[in-house]
Order: C-alpha cells, then sequence, then structure tokens
C-alpha cells in the first residue's frame, strides 16, 4: 500500500469514528414549564411584553403554534412528565389539592426515570404538583436525583407558605426548608444556576425547572413592574422569568454545555382571566376551561441538532404536552418509546426538524365524568354529550358538556350560547376565537368525533377522588401517609 493511500485509509478511519462519537453523544436536557402563562404572554405574540430571552430563544428554534395543554396544572404536569392523558392516569378532573391522597400512579415511570436509566444526571427546581401523600409520590422517588422547591400550588412568592393555612412549602429534597423569603424566580433560577455549575459533565444532565411564576398570588420585585404602564406586577412577573430563563443559558453558555442543549420552553395551561392575569390574547376562556384560551399552549425547542431550514420557523403540526415524553427520550438515544406500554405521547422529532409531518392526526383534550353531567342529552348510542369533554381531529373540535369551571364564569352565554347548551364545533384553523358554532350545519362530523370520543372513554379509568382527607404535618406541606 503507497503512503498516500494509506494516509488516506487512517483519514477515513478516523472520520468514520468521529461520526459515530458524534451520533451517540447525548444532549444535555433543559425543560422550563411556565405556570399558568397564557397563549400572549410572550413577546413573540404580544408586543407589550418584554421577553427578550424567551423571544431569541424561540427565534432561532421552532415555535410550536398548534401546541396543547391540559386546562389546569396538574394534569399537564402528570402528562408531560408521564406520556400519557389524564384519562389514563386518574388525573383528568381538578388540580391536585394539597390534602389529597392521589398522584402520578405509580406504575408509571416518568421521563426522569427513562433518563436516569439513559445514563442521564436528573434534577428538578420549582413546582411539583403531581402528588406528594405518601413519600414514593415525591420527586426524588420519582427519578430525580435532586429537588428544590415546592409540592402544592399558589404558594406564596416570598415566604414560602401556603396562605390559608400558614403551613410551609418549601423542600430541599426531603427536608422542608423553613425562613427562606427570597422571591421564588430568583429562587429557583439560582438553585438551576448551581446545579450546571456543579454537574459532573462525564454524564448528560437533564434538568427540570418549573417555575411558579406568573400563577397568583400576584407579586414580584417593584423594579419588574415598573418595566411596564402602570406598573403591571402580572406583566413583570412574566419579565422578572424571562431574566431567570436568561440567567439559565448564560451558565449553561459559561459552563462549555449550552452547545450541547435542547433546550425546551413550555407552558402548563393558559391564564387565568378571572384571577387579573388574562394574556391568552383573542382565544376564548383561558385556565380551567376547554375553550382554546385554556389549551392552546406557549411552546418551542430550541437545539443545536435542527436543521437550519427550520430554525426560526413556527410549526403549525398538532403537538400535546404528553408527546415531550417520547420526544426527549429519542433525542437521549434512549430506548424506542413505542416499548413502552399506554403512552398516549408521540415522538415529535422529525416534525419538529422537518422532516415529516406530526404523527397526530388528533388530540383528546379531556374527559372529565367527575365535572357532572350538564344540559340534555343529544345523539343517542354514542358518547352522552352532557359529559365535559373536548377532541381535536385534523381542523375540527368538539367541546362537550360544561367546558366551563364556574358557573360564574359566565362563559356559556357568550356567543348567545343557551344556558343548556353542551355541543359546539369548530373549524379551528379557520376559527381560532371560536366564534362560529357548526355544530347544528355539520352533524356529520359531530357524530364523527363523539364515536371517537366513546372510544377514548372506553379505555379511561376512574377519576382519582379529589377529597382532601390528610393533614400538615409539622406544620408543612409533606407526605402524611
Amino acid at each position: 500500500m503507497s503512503a498516500v493511500a494509506g494516509t488516506f485509509l487512517v483519514c477515513v478511519i478516523l472520520l468514520i469514528h468521529t461520526t459515530n462519537a458524534d451520533e451517540t453523544v447525548q444532549p444535555n436536557i433543559v425543560f422550563i414549564l411556565a405556570d399558568d402563562l397564557g397563549f400572549n404572554g410572550v413577546g413573540y405574540h404580544n408586543p407589550y411584553m418584554l421577553t427578550p430571552n424567551i423571544d431569541t430563544l424561540a427565534a432561532g428554534g421552532v415555535k410550536l403554534e398548534s401546541y396543547y395543554v391540559q386546562c389546569v396544572c396538574s394534569p399537564s404536569r402528570a402528562a408531560l412528565l408521564s406520556g400519557r392523558y389524564g384519562i389514563h392516569t386518574g388525573l383528568q378532573h381538578d388540580k391536585i389539592r394539597p390534602l389529597a391522597a392521589k398522584g402520578l400512579p405509580l406504575e408509571f415511570t416518568t421521563i426522569a426515570d427513562e433518563l436516569k436509566d439513559s445514563g442521564y444526571a436528573t434534577h428538578m427546581v420549582g413546582k411539583w404538583h403531581i402528588g406528594h401523600f405518601k413519600r414514593e409520590y415525591t420527586p426524588t422517588h420519582r427519578g430525580f436525583d435532586s429537588f428544590y422547591g415546592i409540592l402544592s400550588g399558589q404558594v406564596d412568592h416570598y415566604s414560602h407558605t401556603r396562605k390559608k393555612h400558614n403551613v410551609m412549602d418549601l423542600h430541599d429534597d426531603e427536608e422542608v426548608v423553613w425562613n427562606n423569603t427570597e422571591y421564588s424566580t430568583h429562587l429557583f433560577t439560582r438553585k438551576a444556576e448551581d446545579i450546571i455549575r456543579n454537574h459532573n459533565q462525564n454524564k448528560p444532565l437533564f434538568l427540570y425547572i418549573a417555575y411558579q411564576a406568573p400563577h397568583a398570588p400576584y407579586q414580584v420585585p417593584l423594579e419588574y413592574a415598573a418595566r411596564y404602564p402602570g406598573t403591571d406586577v402580572h406583566a413583570g412577573m412574566i419579565s422578572c422569568l424571562d431574566d431567570g430563563i436568561g440567567n439559565v443559558t448564560a451558565a449553561l453558555q459559561e459552563a462549555g454545555m449550552w452547545d450541547n442543549t435542547v433546550f425546551i420552553f413550555s407552558t402548563d395551561n393558559g391564564a387565568d382571566p378571572h384571577g387579573g392575569s388574562n394574556n391568552n390574547g383573542d382565544l376564548r376562556g383561558g385556565k380551567l376551561e376547554l375553550w382554546e384560551g385554556g389549551i392552546r399552549g406557549v411552546g418551542f425547542i430550541h437545539a443545536p441538532s435542527l436543521n437550519e431550514n427550520v430554525k426560526g420557523t413556527a410549526s403549525q403540526e398538532l403537538f400535546h404536552i404528553s408527546d415531550w415524553f417520547p420526544t426527549m427520550l429519542y433525542l437521549a438515544h434512549g430506548k424506542d418509546a413505542t416499548g413502552i406500554e399506554g403512552l398516549d405521547g408521540y415522538n415529535q422529532w422529525q416534525a419538529i426538524n422537518g422532516a415529516s409531518p406530526s404523527p397526530r392526526s388528533e388530540i383528546l383534550h379531556n374527559i372529565d365524568i367527575a365535572k357532572g353531567k350538564h344540559g340534555h342529552r343529544h345523539y343517542e348510542d354514542t358518547f352522552d354529550t352532557r359529559i365535559r369533554a373536548a377532541i381535536r381531529m385534523g381542523e375540527w373540535k368538539l367541546i362537550t358538556g360544561n367546558p366551563v369551571h364556574r358557573t360564574r364564569d359566565g362563559c356559556l352565554s357568550c356567543n348567545g350560547d343557551s344556558a343548556e347548551k353542551n355541543v359546539w364545533l369548530f373549524n379551528i384553523q379557520e376559527d381560532p376565537r371560536e366564534l362560529n358554532d357548526l355544530s347544528s350545519n355539520r352533524t356529520d362530523k359531530v357524530v364523527e368525533l363523539l364515536a371517537r370520543l366513546s372510544e377514548y372513554r372506553s379505555t379511561s379509568v376512574p377519576p382519582q377522588s379529589a377529597a382532601e382527607d390528610g393533614r400538615y404535618p409539622g406544620g408543612a406541606v409533606a407526605p402524611w401517609m
């Protein structure tokens, strides 16, 4: 063999080796979850909002513009971490109250479990809210190496107490943290920065940061509220969140980890239109409701492995929060998620990357039999239209039962709807504001979607009890059973 040929062969071998090594490098995954952030709560949807870090990250990644979450926090968080609809976990009805003996069933692995098995260091900072009545349901028993945050919801951002009973809800792993008064967004950001700086880079990192902002109580340091006309506290909370995201990305860059990090941003549900935080824009309704304002979420992904031609684009492909489970597992070069029985989520990486359409043709928004039946039944021998439910199939969306949470919301009377009405059909692509109900004109579509709801209901499990039957041990939100 000549010297030239030998040199060429060595180069080819080195190139193959390098390529294979690059293909097997597991990326760091940082998932940011905002709390009660409406569709219009970011600058790239609404110029009033000052969110330069979020806007820059979204502009360099793929914005998910047909992205759906659940209408309230606990079901969304459970779907994210388990890859399953609420009807399959028993968490299809409302949030988990702090003394309710319910949670994401232990039979289901979390994405943290799966990534840990794939060699990841797994850490969580922020709001858990998918069960804590037994120690086995808490984060460090559900796949996370560490946890710093709150177990329930609606916790004071400074004192970290639930005001109703004046009990502490701030935890460092399984220990209660007493007498901390640092603002929650700053506190959670600082803890996330510490994790990044101390991370052993011989292992890939999965960091789940579930911020409490901009959920009530509406509190923020004055400097953030003062950025807006009239000293807007709620908008200031979002800008403070945006600053925190900027600090997290800066920490990743300083640690030399950013170029191998998949960064994902999502909300858990729409904004609460009755709590002074309505930033759902033109979308109808909000948090706790099956209108688009409650379930159409802000979401994007920023990753170095994205194809150049999709960076900066807005995807209109159907995407549900449960899809992150198999998508992250795929990105981590873990086991094929199709081998995990009962997942409702789909691996969306090829669709995100522009290589194929979304594997989804439909999304079950929910079936909630615990809500109680509403109105009179229509269409015998199919799904009961008195039951609160919603489904999206292609361009069509069907809502049944009572889509709102409280009778005082008054949304049933919007657009001339009668108090007994319990069927709505919208072409959601043409009418995202849900102004033109087509249920009387397109009964064929109503019947088709009702049949699909019947199929889903046949696979559902009963809702877990919402009754609060525990007590606060030692003056804190903590396991009691």
